[in-house]
């Protein structure tokens, strides 16, 4: 029902206005006003697809379609009529737009016979004529349905189409009215608003109020009725007019001829009564004031407006959190406003929690009394200070004590003047009210400080694991071509000023806890490296020693005496993927001389919170989850999971393409979720169906930040949620579910991973890590907005990992994307890329399937490997590097002579083929006399030709195929995937060493036997380099 504020307003108004004008439900008015727009800059430009126009056999649809054909468009009509004329040049589709299931199912043809649509012009619609005194129900709604019910049931359709524009065809009546047109000018004033809502959630549209047209449509049908020839527009001028309105970017666009006074359509400024007043909850205005202000509107917001709608997201609501708790002292959670939707389910979220809050301080405050007074027995608000034994000596403890344990400042006096316990408790609550609750405070100053939680589970993992890659977060920026190298570091050195973490060391680490030194800065040089090339720079990425080292590196690489790119690198123990793309955000500006804002937090200071402040309720929380023995995931793997985890890894990376992208953002709008919790569930659904079991858990990377968004550190906290997938649930529900499991691991955050572990004590697993063998970090960080400055990167090869599949999202607006870190001693990379492929797979499912079914998927399984593997030392590395030297041939062409050889002799075959990469196969024949140094050459000329494509197989049946995969530094290569091979040598050089492993075909080769010719190699090796220098 309409709040009474505005319906006061509105008896008020009334006769007071020209025109439209809206109510708001506090009671305030709006009055809109036409500007000129520039003219047009760009022309009209649709993309590859089709447009669809309603009303499309009417005199406006009619005359658009013609001059969108005109410039090359291909164009769809939708009409209500029994028959079409025959001459008809478009494509037409009979619809009502009033009827939902024929409109999706009339589309879905479009798509299918014609093509994509990538614009609509929605111009269906039906003048009133009559005063509404003198009108049914029946009639009125007739006007509305086509603008009203049509105009909905389009964008439902379209939700999942990348629109260039949407156009709904209103009138200049929504904006003066017309005697006789309310109908009609309520029905367009609907189309105004509506542009404003579709333009919140982000998807184009345009309200375009047209003037009359000459000869078509109303002015056709009125031709005795007198209308001003002043104010017409000529029907081949509409098109100019739309691609105008479209490249102004406006939601609404009002057209006026050049001659024609503005003024007779503008709004007047009203003389409201001062009577009209509105009265709000306390506190609600302040909170709504807070939600308009942080979103960027200039009008009010009201319990209606839903926060999603209004462009909501995680990094506006940490904003919004943060202001409510500074000035309210009223303490959310981020999932308080992803779980709510409206801004009225938010507000009773708000007063609910100040109720708890409330409640809370008063026990506390009332156990105050009962220590200091000296009491076992608990007071109650009925208790008098006085008859308690209560003066002015305990009334000092008791003040004091308040304002140290409660944050809350009372004078004697309000103890003194109170009387019973419940009127001082009144007033403290009341004196809490009013004041700001204090933010994020700073660590006392200190010699050393201790490490945070999330820092304290990375340091361990680093000091349990064999020396990796895991726990670089390396980043290289290109610089440009006239690069300023002072101005260059001179930013730096500000940038390493600026944020302790880069000027941070580590300490005690034999004790149970280490600690932390920030050191002063003392200036900053910044070191050069020239290498020939690109390839030489991940050879920068080496492991931190944090007992002996710094954590942070920088250096200027200049490549090829003409290219710049800056490499820096941190320890995640002092940084995460937000801080990497901070440093580079901020690292642009300063270069380009633009202003930072100040930096609110340190690192140090989130650390000392974190561990002076537990969370009980977060730990209460996170103990009831996980109560019994903890679960374990195991994906299907390529090979046996080694006893000890190696760290070692590779990488995959793929991009989701637009129309799927499209699919998520409308099936988050559509569920009431975010496009993480649609990512997430995909996730949760695959981890399911590969480990062919409903309980999962994905730990998931969730920033503590809060406001404090431009500090620089490790504040991204592990949650493990678990998961119970029931397959025959509608989708809708699984959704719904994924949401709840997310939000509520984000209210209680403060108890972390790593926390539960130490809390639990499971049995060692260090061939694995516990709750976290598939993680997830989604970033959709603001740096990825259009106009964020931002050094282009470069790509970068680590080879390690340090879980089994580490999932780093990236979610820009435009463009989702995934790297798949994996942990190569367990999966294949063609493995990987096929969970990539499943999971794009299951997003599809999810976008274009029914909402209210279940979702099937089924995985092809794949054939586990047999593998050996064996691990030759720097020594004989060296030695196959020097005879290569020696030999004016790679590493690679020595390796892979010395497996043909070995098998020609041990097969004692003398022609065999080897596949080096899909249709490229060297073929060798091999004397018994050969040398090896000829054997080299023969080596050379095969893999020449094979990458060249020039080579012919020979033909004929192998006796068991061969293949070989040599990599340097790069991710470790599979060839079995169900038997491909008999055998396939996989070899990466890791600049210390081989890694040698031999995948068989357990059908043809036992597991002995491949260990024997592995054996066997390594000492034929060690034959051919004998004698080379290392």
């Amino acid at each position: 029902a309409p709040a009474p504020a505005a319906i006061t307003t509105l008896a008020a108004s009334l006769g007071r206005f020209d025109g439209a004008y809206r109510i708001d439900p506090d009671g305030r008015v709006h009055l809109p006003q036409v500007v000129r727009l520039p003219a047009p800059g760009t022309p009209l430009s649709v993309p590859d697809g089709c447009v669809v126009v309603t009303g499309g056999l009417g005199g406006m649809g009619m005359t658009l379609a013609e001059q969108f054909a005109a410039a090359g468009v291909r164009v769809v009509l939708l009409h209500r009529r029994s028959t079409v004329p025959p001459d008809l040049a478009f494509a037409a589709y009979r619809c009502d737009v009033t009827d939902a299931d024929q409109v999706a199912a009339v589309f879905a043809t479009i798509r299918a016979e014609v093509g994509a649509i990538r614009g609509v012009i929605h111009a269906a619609g039906i003048a009133g004529d009559g005063y509404l005194l003198s009108r049914s129900r029946e009639d009125y709604e007739a006007v509305l349905a086509p603008k009203v019910t049509g105009t909905w049931n389009i964008h439902r359709a379209t939700l999942g189409d990348d629109l260039a524009f949407f156009v709904l065809a209103s009138s200049r009546t929504a904006l003066t009215g017309a005697p006789g047109q309310s109908d009609y000018t309520a029905a367009n004033a609907f189309l105004n608003a509506f542009a404003r809502y579709r333009r919140r959630l982000g998807l184009p549209a345009l309200a375009l109020c047209w003037n009359t047209w000459s000869g078509v449509g109303m002015a056709a049908r009125l031709a005795g009725k007198t209308i001003s020839a002043q104010s017409v527009l000529a029907p081949d001028q509409a098109y100019g007019v739309l691609a105008a309105a479209l490249a102004s970017g406006a939601e609404q666009v009002v057209v006026a001829m050049t001659d024609e006074a503005s003024a007779s359509f503008r709004i007047t400024e009203p003389r409201m009564p001062e009577a009209v007043s509105v009265s709000v909850p306390a506190g609600e205005a302040e909170v709504l004031d807070i939600f308009r202000e942080e979103l960027g509107y200039d009008h009010p917001l009201t319990r209606e407006d839903d926060f999603f709608d209004l462009g909501g997201d995680s990094i506006a609501g940490t904003q919004i959190v943060a202001r409510i708790e500074r000035s309210l002292g009223i303490k959310l959670a981020i999932a308080d406003l992803l779980d709510s939707g409206t801004l009225g389910a938010i507000l009773d979220r708000v007063f609910a929690v100040r109720g708890d809050c409330a409640r809370a301080v008063e026990t506390d405050l009332l156990d105050i009394f009962r220590e200091e007074l000296g009491y076992d027995r608990p007071l109650t608000r009925e208790d008098d200070f006085f008859d308690l034994g209560g003066d002015s000596i305990a009334g000092t403890q008791i003040v004091a004590r308040i304002e140290r344990s409660l944050g809350i400042k009372l004078a004697i006096a309000d103890l003194l003047d109170g009387g019973t316990l419940g009127a001082i408790v009144d007033r403290a609550l009341a004196s809490r009210e009013t004041v700001a609750v204090p933010g994020l405070k700073s660590a006392p100053e200190r010699d050393r400080y201790p490490v945070g939680r999330e820092q304290l589970a990375i340091l361990y993992a680093d000091m349990a694991s064999e020396t990796h890659l895991g726990f670089n977060l390396p980043a290289f920026l290109i610089l440009p071509c006239d690069l300023d190298k002072p101005r260059l570091e001179a930013a730096l050195a500000t940038l390493i000023r600026r944020h302790e973490v880069l000027r941070t060391s580590f300490c005690d680490f034999d004790s149970e806890h280490p600690n932390m030194i920030v050191h002063p800065f003392e200036g900053f040089v910044l070191e050069e490296a020239h290498i020939p090339d690109l390839s030489h720079k991940d050879d920068f990425i080496r492991p931190f020693d944090l007992r002996r080292e710094a954590a942070f590196r920088v250096k200027l690489l200049v490549v090829a005496e003409r290219d710049y790119v800056l490499f820096f690198d941190i320890h995640h123990a002092l940084a995460d993927g937000r801080t990497i793309s901070l440093l580079n955000a901020e690292l642009y500006r300063l270069y380009h001389g633009e202003p930072l804002a100040p930096v609110t937090a340190q690192q140090k200071d989130f650390a000392w919170a974190q561990l002076s402040s537990p969370d009980r309720a977060a730990r209460d929380y996170w103990h009831n989850i996980y109560p019994d023995e903890l679960p374990r995931l195991d994906l299907p793997a390529d090979f046996p999971r080694p006893p000890i985890h190696t760290g070692r890894g590779g990488m995959y990376e793929f991009a989701l393409a637009d129309d799927l992208v499209a699919g998520i953002k409308a099936v988050a709008r559509r569920e009431g979720v975010t496009n993480y919790h649609v990512v997430l569930c995909a996730w949760s659904l695959l981890a399911a169906a590969y480990a062919d079991r409903r309980e999962v858990v994905i730990a998931v990377s969730m920033d503590r930040r809060e406001e404090h968004l431009n500090t620089a550190g490790m504040l991204a906290s592990l949650l493990p949620l678990r998961f119970d997938v029931d397959w025959d649930r509608p989708l809708t529900e699984v959704l719904r579910e994924t949401k709840r499991i997310s939000n509520d691991a984000l209210r209680h955050r403060g108890y972390i991973l790593n926390d539960l572990l130490m809390d639990l004590r499971p049995p060692p697993h260090p061939e694995r890590s516990p709750l976290s063998e598939m993680i997830l970090s989604y970033m959709n960080f603001e740096f990825a907005s259009a106009g964020q400055g931002l050094f282009e990167t470069l790509r970068f090869t680590k080879n390690a990992s340090k879980t089994d599949l580490s999932i780093f999202g990236s979610d820009t607006g435009d463009r989702i994307g995934f790297a798949l870190e994996y942990y190569a001693d367990l999966f294949s990379h063609a493995n990987v890329v096929k969970i990539g492929e499943d999971f794009t797979e299951i997003l599809r499912r999810i976008t274009s399937g029914n909402a209210d079914a279940p979702l099937r998927f089924v995985p092809t399984r794949t054939v586990p490997a047999h593998f050996q593997y064996r691990e030759i030392g720097a020594v004989l590395r060296n030695r196959v590097v020097a005879l290569a030297h020696d030999s004016g041939v790679s590493a690679e062409t020595v390796v892979l002579a010395a497996f043909v050889a070995l098998l020609s002799r041990i097969t004692h075959r003398r022609d065999l083929l080897v596949e080096i990469a899909p249709s490229a196969s060297v073929p060798f024949t091999i004397d018994d006399d050969m040398e090896f140094d000829d054997l080299l050459k023969q080596t050379v000329t095969g893999l020449a030709l094979a990458r060249t494509g020039t080579l012919s197989s020979p033909s004929g049946e192998e006796a068991m195929s061969l293949g070989f995969a040599y990599c340097q530094g790069g991710e470790v290569v599979s060839g079995v995937r169900g038997g491909r091979y008999g055998l396939f040598c996989a070899v990466q050089d890791g600049g210390d060493g081989l890694a040698v492993r031999f995948e068989h075909d357990p059908q043809i080769l036992s597991d002995e036997t491949a260990r024997n010719w592995l054996g066997y190699f390594e000492r034929f090796l060690a034959g051919v380099t004998e004698g080379r220098e290392s």
